[in-house]
């Protein structure tokens, strides 16, 4: 059967036979097609639309939204976070490298308690760093609670904690080999001034951004920069008297348990302001 002779698999009719009701197609040919066609072939008839015995279904799949420049959508921030984790567990697992290969050190018959006297500092190191990328991880972690998208500067902003958090098995290590100096001290504590300036300005950054925000649920703390900012300030107050004051060291971190009673002077500031 040639071309001209194949039956409308529509319908039944023959080529160029269209009882009453049926339009005829339009002269221009199928609109349908790239391929072009007799103006009386059934074949341009729109529905359903037969090809070679092949059916074509009409598109109607919905269309996506135009997308916002510059904007990130939640499954894009998911993926990014989770990147963001993985790094920092990538970090946590570093610092325990150098506490494995001591093993291969020593002899078979060495005292327990000899191992873990000789190596408190690298035990001791560890534990620091530890508990510091955890810290800031939490920190992270909260003000991201309340982010549904991002932007080109905030994906930079964390990518630029990322390399300090992934970078800090580094001066673990040298503090932990090498005599407390300043050198060393302002190498491990510098690395976490800047990672906590990079977490403050996220948190700013996120604060004046509304658009990246989602509505806090009932009972839930809105997002407040306050907290990082305080942080970054009394991080910063510990490197100084660390540098000042080499004696004091590292246990000048310990003023970072303040940061509670710095908020809370900041706050009563703040009413006495408004009331004012």
């Amino acid at each position: 059967m040639g071309f001209g002779e194949r039956r409308a698999v529509a319908g039944g009719f023959p080529v160029g036979v269209f009882p009453a009701g049926v339009a005829r197609p339009a002269a221009h040919g199928c609109p349908r097609s790239s391929l072009r066609c007799h103006p009386s072939s059934p074949e341009c008839i729109a529905a359903p639309v037969v090809r070679f015995g092949r059916r074509r279904v009409p598109d109607t799949a919905p269309r996506a939204g135009p997308r916002v420049p510059g904007v990130r959508k939640e499954r894009g921030l998911e993926r990014f976070l989770t990147f963001l984790d993985a790094i920092v567990a990538i970090a946590v697992t570093l610092l325990i490298l150098p506490l494995v290969e001591l093993l291969g050190e020593v002899q078979k018959t060495t005292p327990l308690e000899d191992l873990l006297g000789d190596n408190k500092t690298k035990i001791g190191a560890f534990l620091l760093s530890f508990v510091v990328i955890i810290a800031f991880w939490r920190a992270h972690h909260a003000i991201f609670t309340n982010v549904d998208t991002y932007d080109p500067w905030l994906g930079r902003l964390s990518l630029a904690w990322a390399l300090t958090v992934i970078a800090l098995p580094f001066p673990t290590q040298i503090i932990a080999v090498l005599d407390n100096t300043r050198a060393t001290f302002g190498l491990y504590v510098g690395l976490l001034v800047l990672s906590s300036l990079l977490i403050a300005a996220m948190a700013v950054f996120i604060q004046r951004r509304p658009d990246l925000q989602v509505t806090p649920a009932e009972g839930e703390r809105p997002f407040s920069a306050v907290h990082a900012v305080a942080s970054a300030l009394l991080m910063i107050v510990a490197l100084v008297i660390g540098l000042a004051v080499p004696r004091i060291g590292f246990f000048s971190l310990l003023i970072l348990f303040f940061t509670g009673n710095l908020i809370a002077l900041w706050e009563r500031r703040r009413r006495s302001a408004d009331t004012a």
